[in-house]
């Protein structure tokens, strides 16, 4: 048998943004833990990634206590939870749609200024669905 050995472990809990690397991981039914558990998306629900927006590589990512911190050049720091109130919308990534999160108007206005066009964020729900 053929011997595996992790040499790192890196998430992006921002799809496409910048990963964080761990020295431990939780993997759970959909992977590892808050590994693309937030998206930024276009107005009209198309998701976002670096092919389409190169600005998402300059968004630096960290996690805390309470959830995902957003640093970008330029602008104050966003914090985003990991779980709380947001509106439920759908998001469509490649042929999936999915039911994500809308996680409101001053992280809408954050990722737009960052990315230098209208867009959103969204988180994916603990057991997401593809339709």
């Amino acid at each position: 048998m053929t011997e595996v050995i992790v040499q790192e472990l890196r998430i992006y809990p921002l799809k496409s943004a910048r990963g964080i690397s761990l020295a431990h991981a939780r993997l759970e039914r959909t992977g590892l833990q808050w590994d693309r558990h937030w998206l930024a998306i276009r107005t009209d629900g198309r998701f976002l990634t670096q092919r389409t927006q190169p600005a998402l590589a300059r968004i630096a990512t960290s996690l805390g206590e309470r959830g995902l911190r957003l640093q970008t050049e330029g602008l104050e720091a966003l914090e985003l939870p990991f779980e709380g109130p947001a509106i439920e919308r759908e998001v469509r990534i490649w042929r999936d749609t999915l039911a994500a999160q809308d996680l409101g108007d001053a992280a809408a206005e954050w990722i737009s200024t960052a990315l230098g066009e209208p867009a959103r964020l969204v988180r994916a729900p603990r057991t997401p669905a593809r339709r």
